[in-house]
């Protein structure tokens, strides 16, 4: 799998800086799986499942965008 120049192995697990590793390969695959909008984006589908799973409104969402773009 290649995500954003990111390579999972079939475990779901990448090798990043040498000895960190990350294991978020089956964790994307489920968010896009689930929460995908269709356009790709893992964004998308994190916006996506944070209004259906967890009742946040786009209101909230566009504050916390706003803020964390100052």
């Amino acid at each position: 799998m290649d995500v954003s120049g990111v390579s999972w192995d079939a475990s779901g697990v990448m090798q990043n800086g040498g000895s960190n590793y990350i294991a978020w390969g089956p964790l994307h695959d489920k968010m896009m799986a689930n929460y995908g909008t269709g356009d790709g984006k893992l964004s998308s589908a994190i916006e996506n499942f944070l209004k259906t799973e967890c009742g946040v409104t786009q209101a909230q969402i566009n504050e916390v965008r706003r803020l964390m773009l100052e």
